[in-house]
């Protein structure tokens, strides 16, 4: 794998691990490079997170089955959650119910649905 494929693969690793601790699945990583700026702001670090997901889901694969839905899916659940970000105020539970939403979708692509 090439440094740019594994930068691109550990930034999608990472974001998906972000979304985990945003929906309450996953604790925050805690020592070196651990935990997130903004100490339990469920928004410090999410736009980049969906900035890397988005960054995969906009590439095109004939490759992959069902790709083509999966895609759409999910860059829509990134446009609402980058909507309820941008709004003043963003509920930490509604952003945790809509990163729960988004790594359903993600994991139902790793799980080979």
């Amino acid at each position: 794998m090439g440094d740019e494929t594994s930068q691109f693969a550990s930034r999608f690793s990472a974001a998906v691990e972000h979304l985990g601790e945003v929906a309450g699945k996953r604790r925050a990583r805690r020592g070196k490079g651990g935990g997130r700026a903004g100490g339990g702001d469920p928004a410090a670090g999410l736009s980049e997170a969906l900035d890397a997901v988005e960054a995969v889901y906009q590439t095109g694969t004939g490759a992959l089955r069902n790709w083509a839905e999966d895609r759409r899916q999910v860059l829509a659940q990134v446009g609402a959650m980058r909507r309820v970000l941008a709004a003043d105020g963003a509920a930490a539970t509604e952003l945790a119910g809509m990163a729960r939403e988004l790594l359903a979708l993600i994991e139902s692509r790793r799980a080979g649905r």
